[in-house]
């Protein structure tokens, strides 16, 4: 999703994930993107990560696509618990998963839309007002 999202003109691309495989993959996949904008790649668990995250949005929307390990869904929540506590200007953060969610009560981010695709569904919340 972050290359296709740098092929249609985002400015900066984070890629974070935890194994060096995928990292390494995500590396030669977005070669070719070099000269579109900035591409970070993260080796890091992402709550480990998210505790560190400081970037707000330089202009414009911060988009989010979450797509972890379907059968940790403890991690989903945990995710959407750090995400809302940063209270996320701007943001649009997408979540795909292969059951409905738990989500827990959260204070910024806003269930928008949700869509099932076969076995997959994406789920979408943002901070922005006019969009719920």
């Amino acid at each position: 999703m972050g290359a296709e999202a740098m092929s249609r003109g985002a400015s900066r691309v984070l890629f974070v994930d935890k194994s060096r495989e995928a990292c390494r993959l995500v590396e030669r996949n977005t070669e070719f993107l070099s000269g579109s904008g900035i591409i970070r790649i993260i080796e890091s668990d992402v709550l480990r990560f998210l505790s560190t995250f400081r970037e707000k949005p330089e202009r414009g929307r911060m988009i989010v696509y979450f797509d972890p390990p379907y059968r940790d869904q403890r991690l989903y929540r945990q995710v959407f618990s750090a995400f809302d506590r940063k209270k996320p200007e701007n943001l649009i953060f997408f979540v795909e998963h292969g059951f409905p969610l738990d989500v827990p009560e959260l204070l910024h981010l806003h269930l928008w839309k949700e869509r099932r695709y076969g076995s997959k569904w994406i789920t979408a919340f943002t901070t922005i007002p006019d969009f719920w």
